[in-house]
């Protein structure tokens, strides 16, 4: 969880995300792969990294980005901060 770049099991974190949030893993997976394709480097000059996200940035810890995400499903949920994935 202390990986800050390149590439992760998408279906690992998907897993993952399911046990903090409660969110199905199939669709956590779905969103990292049309996020990011599983690239913590993933950048579009405002949203960064697997998920993202306008909080995330360059450098986070795959721990900190997953807490990010789960902050982000906690208040908006999947259709809420990831249009089109619920």
């Amino acid at each position: 969880m202390n990986q800050t770049s390149g590439q992760v099991d998408i279906n690992a974190v998907a897993q993952y995300m399911q046990s903090i949030t409660g969110g199905d893993a199939g669709t956590w997976a779905t969103i990292i792969q049309r996020e990011s394709s599983g690239n913590m480097d993933a950048n579009n000059s405002t949203h960064f990294g697997l998920f993202q996200s306008d909080t995330a940035y360059i450098g986070m810890t795959l721990e900190q980005e997953c807490a990010n995400a789960k902050e982000k499903y906690d208040s908006q949920g999947f259709a809420g901060a990831w249009l089109n994935y619920e």
